[in-house]
C-alpha cells in the first residue's frame, strides 16, 4: 500500500516537477534564446493586455450604465407598485385603502430599500408668461429622499414630517429653465377636472436626472394635497410604491410583492394589482438589456484576439526549441510532460500580459470615476458622462474566463509536441 502511494507521488512529481523546472530553466534564459521569437512573444503580451483592459472597460461601463439610468427611472416609479385591480395607466387613480397589513408585508420583503405610499395626479403649471402640463407625485413624511438627494442640483428635499412642511415642492431643471422658476418662488398648479382645483406650492428644490421624458413632467408635493384635490380621506392612497437596492434584485422583489397582495386578499378580500416596471417602461428597461449582448459580443472578440495570439506565440515557441523537444524526447520525456512545459511558458506571458492589462484598465476606470474624463451628451444617453460600475468580483470573473479559454485553446496547438520525431527534430535546423 505504501509503495503504491510513493510510486503515484513520483509520477506526479514527473508529471510537474520536471516540466515546471524545464519552462523555469526557459523562462530564465529567456533574453538570450528569444531573440527570433521575442517580437511575436511581445505582441501576445500586448494583444492579452489590450483584450483583458478592455474587457474591464466595457463591462464595467455597461454595468455602470445599466445601474445609473435604472436608478433615475426607478427613482420617479419604483421598482413595483401595488395599485387597485381596475385601475390603468392614466393619471386619474382608482384609490386603495391605507392598509397597515399589507405594508409591513412589504416592509419584509427581502433586498427592500424602502416601501412607501403614493398619489399621481396630472396638472397645469401656470405662471404669468406660460403653462406646462405636469404629473404631480404625492409623498408623505415616510418616503426615502435618499432615493432623489443625488440628483438634486440645488435647494433641498421637501421636509413632509414637518407640518410646515405642507406646501413643498420640488421640480426639475428643465421645469424650471422652461417656466423661469427657482427655488423661493411659489408655484401654482391647476387641477382639470370638475370642479377645477387650484394649488400653490413652495419650490424647496431643484433636481436634475437628465431623463427628458421623467425630468419634462414630475414635481414632488405633500400627499395630502392630492387627498384633498380628489376628494379622499386620509386613508385613501393611489398604491404602494417598491423600491429594491438594484435592478438585480427586482425579481425577487416583485415575486414577494405578489405573495404579499395574496396574502392581503385573502385576510381582507381587497383585489390589487402589481405592476413591474420594466413592463410599463419595457422600451427603456429593453435598452438597457440590450447592452448585455452588446458587450457579449465584444467580450467574444476580444477573447479570440488574445487566445489567437496566444496560440501564435506557443507556436514560435515550439518552432524555436525544435530541436530540444527532440533531445528531451530521446532523454525519455513524455509526451505530456513536453505539452505541459510549453502550456507553462505560455502561462508566464499570459500572466504578464493579465497584470499589464489588469493595471492599464484599472487605472482607467478610476480615473473616469475620480474625475469624469469622458463627457457624454445627456441628450443622447440620458446622462452627462461615462459611468463606472466596477467590483472585485467582476475582476476577477474577467481574469479568470480569460485563462480558462485561453489555456482550453492552447490544448490543441500544445498536442503537435507530442507527436514530433525525436530525430527528425534533433536534425532540424
Amino acid at each position: 500500500m505504501c509503495f503504491a502511494r510513493e510510486k503515484v507521488a513520483c509520477r506526479r512529481r514527473a508529471n510537474w516537477g520536471f516540466p515546471y523546472f524545464i519552462a523555469r530553466r526557459l523562462q530564465l534564459s529567456g533574453k538570450a534564446s528569444h531573440r527570433m521569437a521575442k517580437p511575436f512573444l511581445s505582441i501576445a503580451t500586448i494583444a492579452v493586455a489590450i483584450s483583458v483592459g478592455a474587457m474591464l472597460v466595457a463591462v464595467s461601463v455597461a454595468h455602470g450604465f445599466q445601474a445609473e439610468i435604472a436608478s433615475r427611472a426607478t427613482m420617479f416609479v419604483g421598482h413595483v407598485q401595488v395599485v387597485n385591480l381596475d385601475g390603468n395607466a392614466s393619471l386619474e387613480q382608482i384609490p386603495i385603502e391605507r392598509n397597515g397589513f399589507l405594508y409591513d408585508r412589504l416592509l419584509q420583503i427581502p433586498s427592500l430599500r424602502s416601501a412607501f405610499p403614493f398619489v399621481l395626479k396630472g396638472g397645469v403649471i401656470k405662471t404669468a408668461e406660460s403653462m406646462q402640463g405636469c404629473i404631480v407625485k404625492g409623498v408623505d413624511g415616510s418616503m426615502d429622499w435618499s432615493l432623489v438627494q443625488p440628483f438634486i442640483s440645488r435647494g433641498r428635499v421637501p421636509n413632509f414630517c414637518d407640518p410646515a412642511g405642507y406646501r413643498e415642492t420640488i421640480i426639475s431643471e428643465a421645469i424650471a429653465e422652461r417656466l423661469d422658476l427657482d427655488t423661493g418662488q411659489r408655484l401654482t398648479v391647476y387641477f382639470v377636472q370638475n370642479p377645477p382645483r387650484v394649488r400653490q406650492m413652495d419650490i424647496v428644490g431643484v433636481y436634475s436626472t437628465q431623463l427628458t421624458d421623467f425630468d419634462a413632467r414630475y414635481i414632488f408635493a405633500h400627499m395630502a394635497q392630492l387627498q384633498r384635490v380628489n376628494g379622499w380621506d386620509s386613508t385613501q392612497i393611489g398604491g404602494y410604491e417598491v423600491h429594491a437596492h438594484g435592478m438585480a434584485d427586482a425579481d425577487g422583489v416583485v415575486a414577494a410583492a405578489v405573495d404579499a397582495v395574496d396574502e392581503n386578499l385573502e385576510r381582507e378580500g381587497k383585489l390589487l394589482r402589481v405592476v413591474d416596471m420594466r413592463d410599463r417602461y419595457a422600451s427603456l428597461f429593453g435598452w438597457l438589456d440590450l447592452m448585455d449582448v452588446n458587450v457579449a459580443v465584444l467580450l467574444t472578440v476580444l477573447l479570440a484576439v488574445a487566445g489567437v495570439n496566444m496560440i501564435t506565440a506557443m507556436l514560435i515557441l515550439i518552432l524555436e526549441r525544435t530541436r530540444m523537444v527532440g533531445l528531451l524526447k530521446a532523454l525519455g520525456a513524455r509526451g505530456r510532460q513536453l505539452r505541459t512545459i510549453f502550456i507553462m511558458q505560455a502561462v508566464y506571458i499570459l500572466l504578464r500580459g493579465l497584470l499589464i492589462g489588469n493595471a492599464v484598465g484599472l487605472a482607467l476606470l478610476a480615473a473616469q470615476r475620480r474625475w469624469a474624463v469622458v463627457h457624454l451628451n445627456p441628450e443622447d444617453y440620458y446622462i452627462d458622462r461615462v459611468p463606472v460600475s466596477l467590483s472585485m468580483a467582476l475582476v476577477v470573473a474577467v481574469n479568470a474566463i480569460t485563462i480558462a479559454v485561453t489555456l482550453a485553446m492552447m490544448l490543441g496547438p500544445s498536442a503537435i509536441v507530442a507527436r514530433m520525431n525525436a530525430g527528425e527534430s534533433v536534425r532540424f535546423e
